[in-house]
């Protein structure tokens, strides 16, 4: 028999003499039948071992096959330690844990079996395992510094040599072993085993009688050779350390789901799936409830200057301790008395402590002071006579207004503003509003330049008039002379000096210039003048128009009448300078009522289509059958005289147009499933050489159009090549009194009204909005919600619009609020409560968290009533965020809206609930909630500060305007 000492169980590769035998296991005194064969063509394959003892005995003979034993022992494998033959199980268990948290459950047994499993119960119920697999043992070299405590013990090799930092240890199965000596006269080594955190597991006593190990050799046979000083302490000597003498199997659980209350956590270990007597170990554990929380009133947001915040805890007894620098809070902060004025940005961190309980974790609430509104000037810079006074205002009351006239940036040390500033030269003014304990505004910059001389007008302006007519020159500018020619050329200070008025006997060009020493020279007036043919006559206004006025001509030739309009320079500069408000920025033409069956031409001169768009102001052309609005930006870099021509189409061709779009393949496309179209009201035909630059154009809708038409009104644009197309819009006020269809167009042709009949049986929904502007014009898309503001948004949708009003008032802080109404409206229905009994605190921020809470209400409360909205049938999967805790009070909502797509986070990985929801965010959420279809095809916007590019401008339309909706 051939015998290997071993106490490891180890693989080995025999080699036979006509082939290979795997041997699995270990033994001490073998036969065949303690090994499992296979037998093939070539030999016999031992594939298990079922003998128990630590050495393996290999018989001479298998099967009658002789066995030879490879001479390179060093080929052997390890792959497990035997069974320890007395068992040592140790369950490591903190006492208590805070529920929620995670607890850390060691347990170790003094042997390692691979295959053997270390099982985790509370009470009967198997919480986790830990299967034990093997390793090969190595030697790490490893800083001294990174040795585990050991009392009574030097670590060896500590003190070998000056600057001797690092030592060899032994990783093993998941282990560290740590060699110590006892004394530095003490030839006895301790060995310690540490796991991954560094925590001691098991200490043997006297392994090996060395000191000072100084290097470890892992050895082929399995078995560790230490190096160090012996007897002789200049003479290393090698000892041999055996680690099946050392084996060991541990394990850490951490375990997250444990109920509040007693808890039995027990052990259990077992080999071959049987466990083993005496290994089962039982502690005593309790979960713990932390204090709740506390939260704060309002939340994290953008606030005023002096906004008090409230802190609470749900934890009766419980004591709030807290910071504003962002420091986390402990039992020696600040304690929580009364409420925190914030008048600069701050974070505010708290936690609730009470004796006996576990502190709450801390909540935290970033804030930021709301700076002092940026001044305005009641005149927008740019070219102004002078002496023009500039006001400025800012609406932050009780803020200071300081400015400089030298395009220096201002400060607190620059003039305070006390009156109007007189413009007298070119200049930049720069200027803020500065408010104590409020950050300062952003910087109003709008810069003048001085007026030349006014450009001389003409008082009739140019186009067809009758032989012998006079022009009447004129100046605006006391003591300027006006020069002038009638040839077309260029006028100058040589040119022919303006005395009288001039005759028009042929087609002629007046050009004409204003000079007056020291400013600069008016810019030239152009008119040009072509003779009507005999028998034409024409009907002037009188007496001549102010300079604000714009001239309309009634011209009636061979017995047809027309309509001329014709704008200037001078028209649209006194006009601009009679403009207050900033929502209308805008120069309107309004012709006649009977220029709406006529031909009507309006002219707008190349110097005043410059000017327009030099001071952004738009232009509004009104007929009584369609209205034209010339955005200032569709004029930038326009370099010619401007017309429109806007005619009626005889009954005929309307016919001939609605026979087209019956049959235009666009049209079928658009409207799929109709059975037929028809026009409604008039058809208009308009041109323009503004082409390929948006223009608003709104047609009126006739009274007689039934709602079941206007819900599904469409415009049909036929142009002159013979193609089509097909465009939705929106319903506006034509003018008060009659409803309008407005869309965007940048080519122009003939425009129709087309409604499907579809719709004739069907019922429709008035949808009344539920949002508002603000009186500016402006919708301030990014401002945070208040309170208020989305219990007025809810209550709305609730009401359609129509809000009831009550006498009472079920908080004391929205007695005399404007939203008073709205708030006691969605409090009896069950969606928003206040922040206490008594107070709604309407003037605080929503969180987005706090919307995630309204989302989930209504959808738990709307979907019972009415499963079948789209809205209740959920088709997404939730996201988890790096900043919302399973622990986060709205967890559960945020979790929830994720799922159906209502809110998404503001990135990839964070949802960042304590943010402040903006009016644009709001909206986008409302309208899902509301089933209200987002617009699209939006011809201008309704607010100042929401261009077409914005990302919610549909929501946002949808949401502020009525909408006619099939039922």
């Amino acid at each position: 028999m051939k015998k290997i000492p071993s106490l490891f169980l180890i693989v080995l590769l025999i080699h036979l003499q006509w082939g290979n035998i795997t041997v699995y296991g270990a033994s001490a005194v073998n036969s065949e039948v303690d090994f499992e064969t296979q037998t093939n063509s070539t030999g016999v394959t031992i594939t298990k071992y079922k003998g128990t003892a630590k050495d393996i005995t290999i018989p001479d003979k298998i099967n009658n096959q002789a066995v030879m034993i490879p001479k390179d022992v060093g080929s052997f494998q390890r792959l497990a330690v035997g069974a320890s033959t007395s068992l040592d199980v140790r369950l490591e268990v903190p006492s208590t844990s805070v529920y929620g948290s995670s607890v850390q459950i060691n347990a170790s047994v003094n042997e390692f079996v691979p295959g053997s499993v270390i099982k985790l119960y509370d009470g009967n119920t198997l919480l986790d395992s830990t299967e034990i697999l093997s390793s090969e043992p190595i030697i790490k070299n490893r800083s001294q510094y990174d040795a585990p405590a050991v009392a009574g013990a030097n670590l060896i090799c500590a003190t070998c040599s000056s600057g001797y930092t690092t030592v060899d240890t032994i990783e093993w199965n998941g282990l560290t072993y740590w060699t110590f000596s006892y004394s530095a006269n003490t030839e006895y080594t301790k060995l310690v085993a540490v796991d991954s955190m560094n925590r001691i597991v098991k200490v043997w006593e006297n392994v090996a009688p060395v000191r000072y190990v100084g290097e470890m050799i892992l050895e082929a046979n399995g078995t560790i050779t230490l190096k160090g000083q012996g007897t002789s302490p200049n003479n290393y000597q090698p000892y041999n350390l055996n680690l099946d003498n050392y084996a060991y199997s541990s394990t850490s659980f951490a375990i997250t789901n444990l109920a509040l209350g007693d808890h039995q956590l027990r052990i259990e270990y077992t080999r071959d799936g049987n466990a083993i007597d005496g290994s089962s170990l039982t502690t005593a554990h309790t979960v713990v409830s932390p204090a709740s929380m506390p939260t704060a009133n309002p939340p994290s947001g953008v606030v005023t200057s002096g906004t008090t915040v409230e802190l609470s805890t749900s934890t009766v007894g419980a004591t709030i301790y807290y910071t504003t620098d962002g420091s986390t809070p402990t039992n020696a902060s600040i304690p929580y008395t009364s409420p925190i004025s914030v008048t600069n940005n701050m974070t505010i961190k708290a936690i609730a402590v009470k004796a006996g309980t576990p502190d709450s974790q801390v909540m935290s609430e970033s804030y930021t002071i709301i700076p002092a509104e940026t001044p305005t000037a009641n005149i927008r810079g740019g070219t102004v006579t002078s002496g023009t006074t500039v006001e400025l205002s800012t609406s932050t009351v009780g803020a200071t207004i300081y400015y400089t006239t030298d395009g220096s940036t201002p400060s607190y040390t620059s003039i305070p503003y006390t009156s109007p500033i007189s413009v007298t030269s070119n200049i930049t003014i720069k200027a803020i509003a500065v408010k104590a304990s409020t950050p300062d505004s952003q910087v109003m910059s709008e810069s003048y330049t001085i007026m030349p001389a006014e450009t001389p007008t003409a008082n009739i302006r140019g186009g067809t008039v009758t032989s012998g007519t006079t022009i009447t020159l004129s100046t605006a500018t006391v003591g300027a002379t006006i020069y002038y020619t009638t040839d077309g050329s260029t006028p100058s200070n040589t040119s022919t000096p303006y005395t009288s008025p001039i005759s028009v006997t042929s087609d002629m060009t007046i050009k004409a210039i204003a000079i007056k020493v020291g400013i600069p020279n008016s810019p030239i007036m152009s008119e040009s003048y072509t003779l009507l043919p005999a028998g034409t006559s024409v009907l002037n206004p009188s007496p001549p128009s102010p300079s604000h006025q714009i001239l309309i001509q009634r011209v009636v030739k061979n017995g047809e009448i027309i309509y001329l309009g014709n704008v200037t320079l001078e028209n649209v500069q006194a006009i601009i300078q009679q403009l207050t408000s900033e929502k209308e920025r805008v120069v309107g033409v309004i012709f006649p009522a009977e220029a709406a069956n006529v031909d009507t031409t309006l002219t707008v001169q190349r110097a005043a289509v410059e000017y327009l768009a030099k001071q952004k102001v738009d232009l509004f052309i009104q007929i009584a059958n369609a209205t034209i609005r010339v955005p200032h930006t569709s004029l930038n870099d326009f370099t010619d005289n401007l017309f429109f021509r806007i005619a009626p189409i005889e009954q005929t061709e309307r016919k001939v147009i609605e026979e087209n779009a019956a049959q235009n393949q666009k049209v079928q496309d658009f409207i799929t499933n109709k059975m037929s179209v028809n026009l409604l009201g008039d058809t208009v035909a308009i041109k323009t050489n503004l082409q390929s630059r948006p223009v608003i154009v709104t047609l009126p809708i006739p009274a007689d159009a039934t709602e079941e038409q206007i819900a599904s009104l469409v415009v049909y644009i036929e142009h002159s090549n013979g193609t089509a197309e097909v465009k939705r819009g929106r319903i506006v006020e034509f003018e008060p009194g009659v409803k309008g269809f407005q869309f965007e167009v940048d080519h122009f042709s003939t425009f129709s009204l087309l409604y499907t009949s579809e719709v004739q049986d069907e019922e429709v929904n008035r949808l009344a909005p539920y949002i508002q502007g603000y009186p500016d014009g402006s919708f301030k898309p990014n401002a945070p919600v208040t309170r208020a503001q989305m219990a007025t948004m809810l209550a709305r949708f609730l009401t359609n619009g129509d809000i009831p009003t009550t006498m009472n008032s079920s908080f004391k802080d929205t007695i005399y609020h404007h939203s008073k109404d709205a708030i006691e409206v969605v409090k009896q229905t069950g969606l928003f409560n206040g922040t206490t009994e008594t107070t709604f605190n309407p003037n605080g921020t929503i969180t987005r968290a706090q919307m995630a809470t309204v989302v989930t209400h209504w959808l738990e409360t709307g979907c019972v009533k009415e499963p079948s909205k789209t809205i209740c049938h959920v088709s997404g999967k939730a996201k988890s965020y790096t900043d919302v805790s399973s622990t986060h009070w709205a967890a559960s909502a945020i979790e929830q809206v994720s799922e159906s797509g209502i809110m998404t986070g503001n990135s990839e990985t964070t949802f960042n609930p304590n943010g402040s929801l903006t009016r644009a965010q709001a909206v986008k959420v409302l309208n899902q909630l509301f089933e209200r279809p987002v617009l699209e095809d939006i011809p201008m916007s309704t607010f100042s500060d929401v261009p077409s590019t914005h990302w919610a401008i549909g929501e946002i339309e949808s949401a502020a305007t009525e909408r006619i909706v099939n039922k």
